[in-house]
C-alpha cells in the first residue's frame, strides 16, 4: 500500500492495484505505517468492487472499430432515440484509454448529452440491450 497523491484533506492511496481516496483521518498512525480504520478499510473494498467490473474492460471489443491513428483509435457506437430511431455516432479514444472503463464512460456521457433528447442513450457494440438493461 502507497500514497499516489496527496491534498491538505485527503491521500489517494494504491493496494494491490486499485486506487481509492481516503480521508487523512482514516489513516491510524504515521503515514509511512498505513494502518487504516474501517471506515478507510470500506474504502478500499467500494474500490476494488467497482474495479473488479471493470477488469476485463476493452472498448475495441465493446464498441465497432472504425480506424486508427499512431495515438488514437476511432470508435463508431449506435444511439438509440427516445423514439426508437438508431443513429451511428463516431468517438475517438487515445489507444491508452481504450481499458479505462472510467474514460470510456465519460466519452459515452459527452455523446449522450450532445443530443438534448430524454432518453436517448448509448448501445454497447451497436447490439440491442437485453431485458433489463436500459
Amino acid at each position: 500500500m502507497y500514497i499516489e497523491k496527496e491534498t491538505w484533506k485527503a491521500f489517494l492511496m494504491n493496494h494491490e492495484g486499485v486506487s481509492f481516496w481516503i480521508q487523512q483521518r482514516w489513516l491510524k498512525g504515521p503515514s509511512t505505517n498505513f494502518d487504516l480504520t474501517p471506515a478507510g478499510w470500506k474504502a478500499f473494498y467500494m474500490a476494488a468492487k467497482e474495479n473488479a467490473k471493470h477488469i476485463d474492460f476493452d472498448a475495441l471489443k465493446e464498441f465497432n472499430f472504425v480506424r486508427d491513428t499512431e495515438k488514437a483509435v476511432l470508435l463508431e457506437c449506435i444511439v438509440r432515440m427516445p423514439d426508437g430511431q438508431k443513429v451511428k455516432k463516431e468517438f475517438w479514444l487515445p489507444k491508452s484509454m481504450t481499458d479505462n472503463f472510467r474514460f470510456v464512460k465519460l466519452k459515452i456521457n459527452e455523446i449522450e448529452k450532445s443530443y438534448p433528447f430524454k432518453g436517448t442513450y448509448v448501445l454497447w457494440s451497436g447490439a440491442e440491450p437485453t431485458k433489463g438493461e436500459k
